[in-house]
């Protein structure tokens, strides 16, 4: 089973087009099988060239912490595509930080601003 590295989709713009690539993507749950494929690719890479490439789980849905089972407030974001993207392991390097980064802003910016009254 592969280990994916779980980053917003919006997050991987900050490694240029021409370095990544798009392994799979599905709406919701509408092609599992396309994603256990993509999955299966990947684990017989790192079974020929192990360490070679990443694998990215990217999505773009954020729940902040103020939501829970009683409700879900405007900041709770649902993005339904799932994405599976291959990364050289050295591009991974080289882009993590910021990448990280670029994830932590995205999250930070759907948190709610509630002001107690």
């Amino acid at each position: 089973m592969a280990d994916f590295i779980r980053v917003s989709y919006a997050s991987l713009s900050v490694i240029p087009e021409e370095r990544r690539y798009l392994m799979h993507s599905m709406y919701e749950d509408s092609d599992v099988d396309g994603a256990n494929d993509a999955e299966a690719v990947f684990d017989f890479i790192e079974r020929v060239a192990p360490g070679t490439f990443v694998l990215v789980l990217c999505n773009d849905s954020v729940t902040p912490p103020c939501c829970n089972r009683q409700g879900h407030f405007h900041c709770d974001h649902y993005a339904p595509y799932w994405c599976c993207v291959l990364l050289l392991a050295s591009t991974w390097e080289q882009y993590e930080s910021r990448v990280k980064a670029a994830h932590q802003a995205w999250i930070d910016s759907r948190q709610c601003k509630v002001v107690e009254v």
